[in-house]
């Protein structure tokens, strides 16, 4: 299990869960790299050549280096970027010594064309028809605004580059930024300019032979916009010993009603607890249409043995799910079917200004009947509630108040008024913004068997 950060899940009614989801990373090859060379005609080129050139010659004329990656292609449409690192290989630098290489986004497109400079590169090539050169973005009809390139003003990324060897720039939030536009506009995508005023290096490039030394960009991602960003609600779950020898035990069902695979946590929120920080299960996968079910749902996925009462919460990224739950009397001579509850999705909870009837409660020598609640909400709730006796007099309203995703079982509600059958209660919350879920729950006493009374 991992431990969610403080408020990793938000309110619900109209606010989403933020339940991190499982990175991904793509490593991607340059699609496009070139040199520009300093040239006044703008007519120097080396579109297809195996190296890159940054910074200065002796002469002094200056070298850039243009860098451009599908990112689309690689990355599944509404992802959220996380991480982006730069790899470069150094093949050549006449002097060692650390010279500040700047990382900045491109704002124009521009070509790579079939120029191919020879021996070392260096001095370029003519240009070919597509290249970029100095002066054009796209030899040789189409020039930069900016001769020498057009990029933003402030870096996305630099750092200190020294002699021949393998140099990484790290993940700025700026070469983020960069990376996300690119994948949520994808022409847009004009890549990145190095550029360095010090003594000129030499870089491999995507054409370099050995593969293994060319640039490279490793991006980490969660797929789906990186959130579950919707909550259903299990008010009761249990794996425990309960009143008079009993044992209660609770499977769920999970049904994916959606025509795409459903992605979901579970979230332990444990009775009587603020649950601002909930343990979380693995995240789990359901083909559309499919169901699973998790029997004895608090052993098997979070391991607990005895002692675990309280509810759960499933954050997903599809709001077509179902679910279904069976709390069942387990003692070891053998159990009862026990009471189904159903969950919630977060915008089906009872709200602010509604108020519930819940029937059926029943407390004598046979049955006993408890109230449970659950709060579906980031912020601390007060609930109210009104009991009723079959002839519609009442006895009485009490509250409670719950913190962040708190719950709670409130046992033989009508202790006080026994024996009593068909007795009711209301159920509201007074507080702005709250939103909760409530069941009953009448046990038979001397099998501990449960059913299930919902609101209405």
């Amino acid at each position: 299990m991992s431990r969610l950060l403080t408020a990793a899940i938000t309110a619900v009614v109209g606010v989403a869960a933020a339940i991190p989801a499982l990175a991904e990373t793509a490593a991607l090859a340059p699609m496009m790299d070139a040199t520009l060379y300093e040239d006044a005609e703008g007519d120097l080129a080396n579109g297809s050549g195996s190296y890159l050139f940054v910074g200065r010659t002796n002469q002094p004329w200056v070298r850039r280096a243009l860098l451009a990656f599908d990112i689309a292609g690689a990355i599944p449409a509404g992802s959220t970027v996380t991480s982006v690192e730069l790899q470069i290989e150094v093949s050549r630098a006449s002097d060692p010594s650390g010279q500040t290489v700047i990382v900045h986004r491109v704002t124009e497109p521009w070509g790579e064309g079939a120029s191919d400079a020879a021996g070392e590169e260096g001095s370029g090539a003519a240009a070919a028809p597509g290249d970029a050169t100095w002066i054009h973005r796209s030899y040789p009809n189409d020039p930069w605004i900016t001769a020498g390139g057009s990029f933003v003003p402030s870096a996305s990324t630099q750092r200190a580059i020294y002699g021949v060897g393998s140099y990484s720039f790290s993940s700025t939030p700026q070469l983020v930024s960069d990376v996300q536009s690119w994948l949520d506009d994808p022409p847009g995508n004009f890549g990145w300019i190095l550029v360095m005023e010090g003594s000129a290096k030499r870089f491999n490039s995507r054409e370099n032979e050995a593969a293994a030394s060319r640039p490279r960009l490793e991006i980490e991602y969660q797929t789906g916009g990186g959130t579950l960003d919707t909550l259903y609600y299990l008010p009761a779950a249990a794996k425990s010993a309960g009143a008079q020898g009993s044992f209660f035990v609770t499977d769920l069902d999970i049904q994916n009603g959606d025509a795409n695979p459903a992605t979901y946590q579970l979230l332990w929120l444990p009775r009587g607890q603020n649950n601002s920080t909930p343990d979380a299960s693995a995240t789990f996968t359901l083909d559309p249409g499919a169901a699973v079910r998790y029997r004895d749902v608090l052993g098997a996925v979070f391991g607990f043995d005895d002692g675990a009462v309280g509810a759960l919460a499933i954050a997903s990224d599809s709001r077509d799910l179902q679910l279904m739950s069976r709390t069942y009397n387990a003692p070891p001579a053998g159990g009862t079917f026990g009471q189904a509850i159903p969950g919630y999705r977060d915008d089906q909870l009872i709200a602010a200004g509604d108020r519930r009837r819940i029937l059926f409660f029943t407390e004598n020598g046979e049955f006993r009947s408890n109230l449970g609640l659950l709060n579906g909400t980031g912020e601390p709730i007060r609930i109210m509630w009104e009991r009723f006796s079959p002839d519609g007099a009442s006895l009485g309203t009490d509250q409670v108040d719950l913190p962040p995703w708190g719950n709670v079982q409130l046992n033989r509600v009508f202790a006080d008024a026994q024996p009593v059958e068909a007795a009711y209660i209301e159920v509201w919350t007074t507080t702005i913004g709250g939103a909760f879920a409530a069941y009953g729950s009448v046990l038979d006493n001397q099998s501990s068997d449960p059913t299930t009374v919902l609101p209405q």
